[in-house]
This record gives C-alpha cells, structure tokens and sequence, in this order.
C-alpha cells in the first residue's frame, strides 16, 4: 500500500520543506516529486495486475486464474470411461488397452538389450522393468508376456483404508 497514488500525494503535502527553496530547487524538486510518483503507481497497477491475476481455491489458497481456467478447459474436454474405449478400439483394434502384442524377433532384441546393458534404477517400474519383465518372459518361452487384465475398482474400498488425518510426529 505504500505505493497507493493516494497515500503518496498525502506524503508530498505533508512536507513543509518547500517554502525555504529557491526556484531552481523547487523546480527540481518537482521533477523528481513527479519521477517518484510516476514510478510509484506504475509499481501500484503492476501489483494490482498481479493480485488480479490471483483466484480462490480449495480450502482458502489462491492459484493463478490461467491455471485454473486451464484445468476447468482439461476437465471439461476429458473423456468418459466408455469415450477412451471406443476411441481406443478405433484407433488400436484392440478392445482391451492393456492387450500388446510384440513381435519374437523384437523381443529376442530387447531381452539381448537387457542382458547386455544391465538396466536402470527404475525401483518402481519404467522401461528397464518393462524390457526385464520381456527378458524373462523370452528366457522361460512365455508366449503372451505383455498380456495384462483389466481390473475392476470396487466401491468404497478406497475410503475405507484411508485415514483422514495424518499424526504428527512427536518431538
């Protein structure tokens, strides 16, 4: 607020200094008066702007409004469950997204691959998981290595595992 046009004019005529200057001072003194109150309210409308730009999310934070805006945008034009499988179907041929087939040859390739390079450090899954899991599967002569099922979500089972709360630790 220091830079609020209307607290800053109120600084200025508070200053009684200028009735013991000369005309060459008083003029100057108005150049840079005029300098700083310019500068203070360009300062003044660029935070404004920004405050602007701010909106109210979950739970009382704010977030940009362009963010926001995009998310809804993303929400809205996201598909339903039915849509991505018919879409998937259209584009694949294939009903189930979880159904791959690899050709022997590429197979035999990524397993040499995996053999001969070792792997990464992916602990949770990733590329090297997905080339050993076929490394595997070309060593013990498995036909269908990528062939995965889809599940089924039950209802309620989420909640009801989860605590609401997190306890914070002792010190």
């Amino acid at each position: 607020m220091d830079n609020h046009p209307d607290i800053v004019n109120q600084r200025f005529q508070n200053e009684n200094l200028i009735d013991d200057l000369s005309e060459e001072q008083l003029q100057e003194y108005n150049k840079k008066k005029e300098a700083y109150l310019q500068n203070s309210i360009e300062r003044f409308h660029r935070a404004k702007k920004a405050f602007d730009e701010l909106v109210e999310v979950e739970d009382g934070y704010c977030a940009l409004r362009i963010e926001v805006e995009a998310e809804e945008e993303l929400k809205k034009n996201q598909m339903t469950d039915a849509e991505f499988d018919k879409w998937f179907l259209n584009e694949t041929g294939h009903a189930n997204p979880y159904n791959f087939d690899i050709d022997p040859a590429t197979a035999r390739e990524v397993a040499e691959v995996t053999s001969t390079m070792g792997g990464g450090l992916d602990r949770d899954g990733g590329m090297w998981t997905l080339a050993n899991m076929i490394s595997e599967g070309v060593k013990g002569g498995t036909k269908d290595v990528l062939k995965l099922e889809q599940g089924e979500i039950k209802e309620g089972l989420e909640s009801e595992n989860k605590s609401s709360r997190r306890r914070r630790r002792k010190r």
